[in-house]
């Protein structure tokens, strides 16, 4: 069984100071782009999504539904080969 024990205050500081000296994540950085992306669009529109050689499809429909989710949009997905299909709602 693994131990667990409380971080001192110094411990604290020292990994908060590291994070702020890092910036962005690079996960963060990708949502950030997703998000810019949807923000060109607006609910109702339906969109297509071209992938490329190395995308994978889920992880992007991941990160749309993600970048959505920010926005206070919901993404209807249609079922299609190739390209990713779906509908902006806006959740209330």
């Amino acid at each position: 069984m693994p131990k667990f024990s409380r971080l001192s205050d110094e411990q604290v500081d020292e990994i908060r100071s590291r994070r702020e000296r890092k910036g962005s994540s690079q996960r963060e950085k990708v949502r950030k782009e997703y998000v810019e992306y949807l923000n060109q669009f607006k609910p109702g529109d339906w969109i297509s999504v071209s992938l490329e050689d190395g995308d994978n499809r889920t992880t992007v429909r991941n990160r749309l539904m993600r970048a959505a989710k920010d926005l206070g949009w919901k993404l209807n997905f249609v079922r299609t080969r190739g390209s990713l299909r779906f509908e902006i709602i806006a959740e209330l």
